[in-house]
């Protein structure tokens, strides 16, 4: 199996985004569904299956809210915790953010501090997803 660090991975976005010239919402885009399909798999479905999305305010976050998007539009009960403040998210990551609102998913702003709460919130989704570069 090829293990690949953040530094490879920045580069290889940054030559697709560059050199190919591929928008970052549609490497975003790309990530996210892929994720949501390999989720799928994971779950056997996720019709009836209820998910929780923890993001933060980057790029990663981004991607948390097109998985995020794809599960609830295949039949997953899905509620996105922000541990960002939603004036912070920016670029793609906030299209990504306004695609999810405009559908009226669930997503709700998080204090990182209160890690007990958001704990406690967790422990009631069949599966919870979590970005890798949270900040707060």
């Amino acid at each position: 199996m090829l293990t690949l660090s953040r530094d490879d991975i920045r580069k290889i976005d940054r030559c697709a985004i560059e050199v190919l010239r591929i928008p970052g919402l549609i490497l975003m885009e790309n990530a996210g569904r892929n994720a949501a399909d390999q989720i799928e798999d994971f779950l056997g479905g996720v019709s009836g299956k209820s998910v929780a999305v923890v993001a933060g305010g980057g790029n990663n976050g981004g991607d948390g809210f097109v998985v995020a998007r794809h599960l609830a539009m295949r039949g997953a009960s899905v509620a996105t915790f922000l541990t960002a403040e939603c004036d912070s998210i920016s670029g793609d990551a906030e299209t990504n953010l306004r695609a999810i609102y405009h559908l009226g998913h669930d997503v709700r702003e998080m204090n990182c501090r209160d890690i007990e709460a958001l704990s406690q919130e967790l422990r009631r989704f069949d599966l919870v997803l979590r970005n890798s570069y949270i900040t707060g």
